[in-house]
């Protein structure tokens, strides 16, 4: 599922894969143009396209929504609907598990963690964490090659309704973390919304200040301008 306010100019895609596009699909370029008068402002990056017409393009050139946010067109699709690389995820790794603080130190050092500590994940007693989204993190920041920092991960219902966080938030289950963007460059944050879609992250929503990574069952990516302090919901 992909959701963002239709409205919104989506500020955030990376134009040469758009220019990319119209290169190699000239007929389809056209038919864009024909479209949308604005098409080739997007192009240079003088302006952008809303979600709407986001979503059209996507269906013009036949291809997924979110090739428009990689540094440039991938050479080749290996999952449907996604856009995807061989990641190394080893069949033995535990998935899913509940993570508590006991649980942790020889669960990490049997799936080789290296980037995060149990307390960047969760910060409140009798809090845990979801494997799944440990395993996905450790990768994701692999890929990006910067440090990531979380500034939310496990919540409890006291602290989630603290923050204005929904009643059904992934928070609640430690299957959620917000990634802080503050002094984020641009090709930082291709980089890490790339990696979040390459690793397979369900829920991928920008926020002013962070991005929102979690790992429900279906693909959804929303931009928001929700609360500029950068709470998520």
């Amino acid at each position: 599922m992909i959701c963002m306010a239709r409205g919104l100019k989506v500020d955030i895609i990376n134009p040469s894969v758009l220019r990319e596009l119209a290169e190699k699909f000239p007929d389809e370029a056209e038919r864009a143009r024909r479209k949308y008068k604005r098409f080739d402002k997007w192009l240079t990056g003088e302006d952008f396209p809303t979600y709407n017409q986001l979503v059209g393009l996507s269906r013009i050139f036949g291809v997924p929504f979110g090739d428009f946010f990689l540094d440039r067109l991938p050479e080749k699709k290996e999952c449907e609907g996604l856009v995807c690389v061989k990641i190394d995820l080893s069949e033995d790794w535990d998935m899913g598990l509940k993570l508590t603080r006991d649980m942790w130190d020889e669960w990490a050092a049997e799936n080789k963690i290296r980037f995060f500590k149990f307390s960047e994940f969760v910060k409140e007693e009798g809090g845990f964490i979801d494997s799944q989204l440990v395993l996905k993190m450790e990768r994701l920041r692999e890929y990006c090659g910067f440090p990531l920092i979380i500034t939310s991960g496990y919540r409890s219902a006291q602290k989630n309704q603290e923050v204005g966080g929904a009643s059904h938030s992934y928070h609640l289950r430690g299957e959620a973390v917000d990634v802080s963007i503050n002094g984020f460059s641009p090709s930082m944050l291709y980089r890490l919304l790339r990696g979040a879609f390459l690793v397979g992250f369900g829920g991928i929503i920008l926020y002013p200040a962070h991005v929102h990574l979690d790992i429900r069952g279906v693909e959804y990516f929303a931009v928001s301008d929700y609360n500029k302090q950068g709470k998520t919901k």
